[in-house]
């Protein structure tokens, strides 16, 4: 599960990683994004990705008319069963800006946060997601099984991309290589 994430990455570094264009919103860098926060996600657009804000945990299923809960997450192995994002998963992927995220790991002396980056010094990745626009542009980042790494708590489904970028946008079903976390 991924409860908090970041993104402080400078603008121009994101641009050039994932083939973006202008952004068309002030790009402000944070280091606790929380649910029902605004997000930047890229879908899917004509020539390259297009990309916008998003609220982070704002989908709402086909039969409710508000949100009561946020669904910030999706496991991968049920996608396409579940009612909730089945008929998301063939053209509203998208992919979720981070440059790391916090878990959480259980000590005798309580829960203490621990910030997770790629190997590379906190390069930026992506978290694969869905999104959707009604009410609102929303989105809600797609989870794996957890490794032994982490354990107690599945991680978010952060895409590996040397080998996936732009599949998950660009309609490719899903496989198992996005099952395949980022080192």
């Amino acid at each position: 599960m991924c409860g908090r994430f970041t993104l402080h990455s400078p603008a121009a570094l994101l641009k050039s990683r994932f083939g973006l264009s202008q952004f068309n919103f002030e790009y402000i860098p944070n280091y606790n994004i929380a649910p029902t926060q605004q997000v930047i996600a890229a879908t899917s657009g004509s020539d390259r990705p297009s990309v916008s804000m998003m609220r982070w945990g704002g989908l709402l299923p086909p039969w409710q008319t508000s949100v009561s809960r946020p669904l910030i997450n999706a496991r991968f192995e049920t996608l396409t069963e579940r009612k909730t994002f089945k008929h998301l998963v063939d053209d509203r992927r998208c992919l979720i800006l981070a440059d790391g995220f916090y878990e959480w790991r259980q000590e005798e002396s309580g829960k203490y946060p621990v910030y997770i980056t790629l190997k590379d010094g906190g390069e930026p990745f992506a978290f694969a997601g869905l999104w959707d626009g009604n009410p609102e542009p929303s989105c809600t980042i797609i989870t794996i099984a957890a490794n032994d790494f982490f354990a107690a708590h599945p991680p978010p489904h952060a895409l590996n991309l040397t080998a996936v970028t732009g599949k998950h946008v660009a309609g490719d079903k899903p496989s198992e290589q996005y099952k395949k976390p980022l080192p």
